[in-house]
């Protein structure tokens, strides 16, 4: 079903056409689709960026319209 962690998992390793997503990642993309502030701390390379796209990711899913606009210091992402 929508909103599920199932379709939350499916849906983020198709789109960031990964293999498989960290327990983190689905535990903090399922806060942010339920409209929650979340704050991450997690190493170089484990998946933060999935972490920031996911509500996008998860509303584009559902058909909703609207404009992401995110303005990030990459560098200490």
């Amino acid at each position: 079903p929508v909103n599920s962690r199932e379709w939350m998992e499916e849906l983020l390793r198709t789109r960031a056409q990964v293999r498989e997503v960290y327990p983190h990642q689905l535990e903090m993309s399922m806060h942010i689709n339920a409209g929650e502030d979340v704050f991450c701390v997690a190493g170089t390379s484990m998946g933060k960026t999935l972490v920031l796209q996911s509500g996008p990711i998860a509303a584009q899913a559902r058909g909703e319209k609207g404009i992401a606009l995110m303005i990030v210091p990459t560098k200490i992402l």
